[in-house]
């Protein structure tokens, strides 16, 4: 567990990702997929399978596919906005477009 600046524990939850082959002889080894923040909690990408790579829908707005390796590490692939919600956000300050996908 972290340590913040006053000494206490403070853990977020942070999204991982082991190696596909783990047995129950072997352990799986899991890395912490190296995007977005740190300090805040970062759960609920949706993973999905296209021609066997993996990739996770980030966030909503904009909408950010990004690409997952086994060593943690990711690869922003696409972007895009759908105007009606970018609009609905702009004329609404006080909403927010939350969570996956």
């Amino acid at each position: 567990c972290r340590v913040n600046a006053r000494g206490f524990k403070d853990a977020v939850v942070q999204m991982y990702q082991s190696a596909f082959g783990a047995t129950r002889e072997t352990a799986a080894v899991a890395n912490r997929l190296d995007y977005g923040q740190t300090a805040g909690s970062e759960k609920n990408w949706i993973p999905f399978v296209s021609g066997e790579k993996l990739y996770y829908a980030y966030t909503p707005q904009p909408h950010v596919i990004i690409e997952a390796h086994d060593d943690g590490s990711i690869e922003k692939r696409h972007s895009t906005s759908f105007k009606p919600l970018q609009q609905m956000l702009k004329d609404n300050p006080g909403l927010e477009a939350r969570g996956s996908g």
